[in-house]
């Protein structure tokens, strides 16, 4: 080779270097041609995340080779429409913007089974449900002609079953204390009994109790003492020594709730109208007062976090949540209408309610703009709970099961809804989210693997 062959290549050499190092810097530093605009644009970045994971992902129709967990690096900004896709799974649809030097997140995409396998774990006719706490679901059944009543504490984190039978009429309430393995029952005839699950142990609480209890609550401190709402006041009953003490001496009170601090808030009747009270074991003697309300025959208090109150007026379908020292809403008393019923997030930085028709959310994150509405429908809800991670949330219509996702872009949330649990009338789901348990009253009890 010549030294004017070896000059040219050397030329070309660094004239290729020359161009092609500038855009090797700025394509590393996040920059990309964008045709259209004739310009350089910085990159953004979209992080996708799904469980079931190692789905497929599509940009605007075309299919990647990256698979979820994924990070998808210099996307030219803009809108995509994204789906992630895995056999056997229904689809998850999106459409994301990504902005300039910034990372979009999905970081929750959850996929459901087209046709989810189902299996019967129990086969009973349901007569009443509890509340639930903590996974756990107690339900009664009737055996012997009617004249026994067999109580079930189903588990949903293991698909366990308790039973214990009692000898009672028609049973009319049952509730479950926090820890899910007592219960309080309720017959047509005011007689209360105490359930231990864990030793199949019984107690007639009104045959050494006799007052005529309107309400009994667990003390959320001790699951061996109870609260008791008599015309005479509130009591404490202690369970193994068989004790009522007076707790509180006021015949106008109508309603009470105890939360984890052991303070007591308590709905008292006054000159035709309702006050809401609060009761301190430390300090017995003073009542404090937190709101003063408008007459009504049916009010009800419902769990909430700690410092806050929520109750309904059933007969007008009126809510109200007090926070008296402001410490997740920015006011201290909120009254919406239309709502018959609440539930919290695990969380507790979330509401729902609504009420046969609507569903909507509180985020008391959003000080502005706090209250959505995530739906409206034709036909009536029959039940509303949280899915295990605050993004989305799970209701149960006449027609079917819907999984709603919360996060909304674009002004439309991710639905999957299911017509064949349109026979289900309560729903549990287990932590990892992937085994649905539901109840049909004349069937008996269903787990299905939608996940």
């Amino acid at each position: 080779m010549t030294l004017f062959h070896r000059r040219i290549i050397y030329i070309i050499f660094f004239l290729v270097f020359f161009i092609t190092a500038p855009l090797v810097l700025i394509w590393a530093q996040g920059y990309k041609f964008n045709w259209q605009q004739k310009t350089w644009q910085k990159t953004g970045v979209l992080f996708l995340e799904s469980k079931p994971d190692t789905a497929d992902i599509y940009l605007n129709g075309t299919l990647l080779t990256e698979k979820t967990t994924a990070r998808l690096k210099n996307l030219t900004p803009g809108e995509y429409h994204v789906e992630v896709k895995k056999q056997d799974y229904l689809p998850w649809t999106k459409d994301l913007r990504i902005f300039p030097g910034e990372t979009a997140f999905a970081q929750y995409i959850r996929l459901f089974k087209t046709n989810p396998a189902t299996e019967i774990l129990l086969k009973a006719e349901i007569k009443i449900f509890s509340n639930s706490q903590k996974n756990h679901l107690a339900f009664s059944t009737t055996y012997e002609n009617g004249n026994k009543k067999e109580l079930f504490l189903f588990n949903a984190e293991d698909g366990s079953l308790k039973s214990v039978k009692i000898n009672s009429t028609e049973i009319n309430t049952i509730t479950l204390n926090e820890s899910g393995n007592q219960a309080l029952i309720k017959n047509v005839s005011n007689v209360w009994y105490w359930v231990d699950f864990s030793n199949q142990q019984t107690l007639n609480i009104s045959a050494w109790a006799p007052e005529n209890y309107k309400k009994i609550v667990f003390d959320p401190q001790n699951p061996l003492t109870l609260l008791g709402l008599s015309r005479f006041g509130i009591d404490k009953i202690i369970i193994p020594n068989q004790v009522v003490l007076k707790t509180i001496s006021n015949n106008n009170i109508i309603d009470f709730e105890i939360i984890s601090t052991g303070d007591i808030y308590y709905l008292k009747e006054r000159d035709n109208a309702i006050e809401l009270k609060l009761f301190s074991p430390s300090n017995p003697t003073k009542e404090i007062p937190v709101s003063s309300l408008p007459w009504s025959d049916n009010y009800q208090i419902y769990p909430a976090p700690t410092g806050i109150i929520n109750l309904i007026d059933q007969k007008n379908q009126l809510l109200y949540v007090f926070d008296p020292q402001q410490k997740k809403i920015n006011t201290k008393k909120v009254i919406i209408p239309d709502v018959n019923f609440i539930t919290w997030s695990q969380e507790q930085d979330s509401f729902l309610f609504g009420n046969a028709y609507e569903i909507w959310i509180w985020e008391t994150a959003k000080k502005d703009n706090p209250k959505q509405l995530i739906t409206r429908l034709g036909s009536k809800i029959k039940d509303v709970l949280w899915y295990p991670i605050p993004t989305h949330i799970m209701y149960l219509t006449t027609e079917e099961l819907v999984i709603n996702e919360l996060v909304m872009i674009n002004y439309r949330r991710e639905t999957t809804s299911f017509s064949k649990f349109k026979k289900a009338d309560r729903l549990l789901i287990n932590s990892k989210g992937n085994n649905l348990y539901w109840f049909n009253s004349a069937e008996g009890l269903f787990v299905s693997q939608i996940q």
